[in-house]
């Protein structure tokens, strides 16, 4: 990934569901790639097409270190998806006890 971002490719680029590189790594649960597309300029609120943020799937699937991450380079901990579920409704829902804390 480093020599895509070293030549260039376009860290907030999005697929056609309007998935940034950022928000599908938060999905997939890879921190290490949140940490380096966050240090080459992702911009942490871009939505997909249902609304859901980066810190939204990073709480989704329980990844506290993405979350911290996301909430330390200025993700809006209180934006919402098109069903009016945030970060912390996400984290809550599914168990995610050390995301809610």
């Amino acid at each position: 990934m480093k020599a895509l971002i070293e030549h260039k490719a376009e860290v907030n680029g999005e697929s056609r569901e309007g998935q940034t590189p950022l928000i599908a790594a938060a999905s997939l649960r890879r921190p290490a790639v949140v940490r380096t597309l966050r240090d080459h300029g992702a911009h942490v609120d871009l939505a997909a097409a249902d609304g859901r943020t980066a810190l939204m799937h990073a709480a989704s699937v329980g990844l506290a270190e993405s979350v911290a991450m996301l909430l330390g380079a200025g993700a809006q901990i209180n934006a919402t998806d098109k069903n009016q579920e945030g970060a912390l409704h996400r984290a809550a829902e599914r168990g995610h006890a050390t995301v809610v804390r």
